[in-house]
C-alpha cells in the first residue's frame, strides 16, 4: 500500500519519528489508525445510545422534571443505581 501525504503531513511524521515517540513512520501511522478506529467505535456507541434514548422518548419512557427537588431525587436515584452496579461488579470480581 502506498500512502501520499502533503508536505506538511510528511514533515510532521518525520518530526514525530525524530523525537523518538515512534520507532518508525509505519508505527506512527499504525497508532494513528488505531486511534481513529477506537474513535469511530466510540462514536458508533454514542450514536446507538442516542437512538435508544429517542426510542425511549417515543415510547413514553421518560420522566419530566419540574422542580429542583425532583431533579435532586432523580440524581439521588441515579447515584444509588451506580453504587448498586459497582457493588455487583466488585462482588463478581472477587
Amino acid at each position: 500500500m502506498t500512502i501520499e501525504l502533503t508536505p506538511d503531513q510528511k514533515q510532521y511524521v518525520e518530526r514525530q519519528v525524530a523525537t523518538g515517540k515512534y520507532a518508525s513512520e509505519s508505527a506512527l501511522v499504525q497508532q494513528a489508525l488505531e486511534f481513529l478506529q477506537r474513535r469511530d467505535e466510540r462514536i458508533a456507541e454514542i450514536q446507538a445510545g442516542v437512538q435508544r434514548g429517542i426510542e425511549d422518548m417515543e415510547a413514553g419512557r421518560y420522566r419530566t422534571i419540574n422542580t429542583p427537588e425532583e431533579a435532586k431525587a432523580l440524581a439521588d436515584e441515579i447515584k444509588q443505581r451506580g453504587r448498586e452496579l459497582r457493588a455487583k461488579r466488585e462482588q463478581t470480581a472477587h
